[in-house]
């Protein structure tokens, strides 16, 4: 999994997601996405465009990080989903805890 932050001045931090995203990139997506929703001001967009396959584990990860984005009083939004990505996502019925932008 790629993971690239762009942090173009306004008041959403945006973390692109590149390749398959699984319990192998637990590890390193946490420690990007909290220093991520710490530095942000407003709050954070993942951006899952590029995301091409996306695990239980990997649920449970977004889940870790909308709660600690809500601790720290930021907006979390996940963007563009796709195929199996969004299928697994409506299927967890993660539209009813993110918000899921196109």
């Amino acid at each position: 999994m790629e993971f690239i932050v762009q942090d173009n001045g306004s008041e959403m931090t945006v973390l692109i997601m590149r390749g398959r995203f699984s319990f192998a990139d637990s590890k390193s997506f946490m420690a990007i996405a909290e220093s991520t929703i710490t530095a942000s001001l407003k709050g954070v967009v993942f951006d899952l465009r590029e995301v091409e396959f996306i695990d239980s584990s990997a649920l449970g990860i977004l889940l870790l990080s909308r709660d600690r984005s809500q601790k720290a009083g930021k907006d979390l939004i996940l963007k563009g989903p796709k195929g199996q990505v969004r299928q697994i996502l409506e299927n967890a019925r993660f539209d009813t805890v993110f918000e899921i932008e196109d």
